[in-house]
């Protein structure tokens, strides 16, 4: 995950030095910033898409959150937060775009740490019970 994540922004940055460079022309550069933010729309569509299936490293008793429900949550988010980014690309010309792509993003992170901390609070132990039992 993290490999793909830094090849994304080498990517998305190396578009933006080429052109500084004058390694590419001016007129390729629209073409290349669309192309790269529909994949990074399409990697954070298929990361969502994931991210419900991962296993918690901790036993069901040592959950220290609802893990299987905060990460199908945030799978949810990420996979419709990647479909508007690709769709936003496609459609929108590019200045308005680019205004979208943090809207979406902050969207999205912003309800990731949101759901998690709200199952932090609010957790009492596996399927509904206390974590701790009386004696």
């Amino acid at each position: 995950m993290f490999a793909t994540i830094g090849l994304f922004f080498a990517a998305k940055h190396g578009v933006r030095l080429a052109f500084e460079l004058q390694f590419i022309e001016l007129e390729w550069v629209p073409l290349a910033r669309r192309s790269i933010n529909i994949v990074g729309g399409g990697l954070m569509a298929v990361w969502g898409n994931y991210l419900p299936k991962l296993m918690s490293p901790w036993q069901p008793q040592e959950e220290p959150f609802d893990w299987h429900r905060v990460h199908r949550f945030v799978g949810w988010a990420f996979t419709i937060g990647g479909i508007g980014m690709v769709l936003a690309w496609l459609v929108l010309p590019i200045d308005r775009a680019d205004a979208w792509e943090p809207a979406i993003m902050g969207s999205v992170v912003v309800l990731s740490l949101g759901r998690k901390l709200y199952s932090l609070a609010t957790y009492s132990g596996p399927r509904g019970r206390t974590a701790s039992r009386p004696l």
